[in-house]
């Protein structure tokens, strides 16, 4: 059975839409990105830099397109909430970085967004880079916890890098 990729739109493009689109193609050579910006000619170099499918000028008329799936939203905080608002009253699925709002309103307000227009939304988490993980990643190859079937992470210290 083949699984059909979605196509993800990037909204912003700096830093963060940089690592994520890399990684993405890297994981999912076949997968479909794009990418919005302010600025027409900064979403299409990303769109060249990253073989993407399509480079938007503005946020607007990203999200009011039909030829993607996934709004990724990667730009600065202050700017979360409206986007993702945008993205789910154009009926987006929504992925989102860290933090989501800046507020509880805003969070609330989302949310009811979010139910009325019946699209998925979640936030971006790196969990899986994590570098605690390669140590729980071998302790299970050499045996010492066995075969997990789930794994559940409470965590209340900062990383260093290892």
């Amino acid at each position: 059975m083949k699984i059909k990729l979605p196509h993800i739109c990037f909204f912003g493009c700096g830093v963060i839409a940089a690592r994520h689109a890399k990684l993405l193609k890297k994981l999912y050579p076949k997968i479909e990105i794009s990418f919005a910006s302010r600025s027409i000619s900064k979403a299409k170099a990303y769109t060249s830099a990253y073989k993407g499918s399509i480079g938007f000028g503005n946020y607007q008329e990203a999200a009011e397109s039909d030829l993607f799936d996934i709004a990724f939203i990667t730009t600065p905080p202050s700017s979360h909430y409206e986007l993702a608002m945008l993205n789910a009253n154009n009926r987006k699925d929504i992925i989102v970085e860290k933090p989501v709002a800046r507020n509880l309103k805003e969070l609330s307000g989302l949310e009811k967004a979010v139910s009325k227009n019946n699209v998925r939304f979640t936030v971006a988490e790196n969990y899986l880079y994590k570098s605690f993980l390669k140590r729980i990643r071998l302790y299970i190859r050499k045996g010492y916890i066995g075969s997990p079937l789930f794994i559940e992470l409470n965590k209340t210290n900062r990383d260093t890098m290892v």
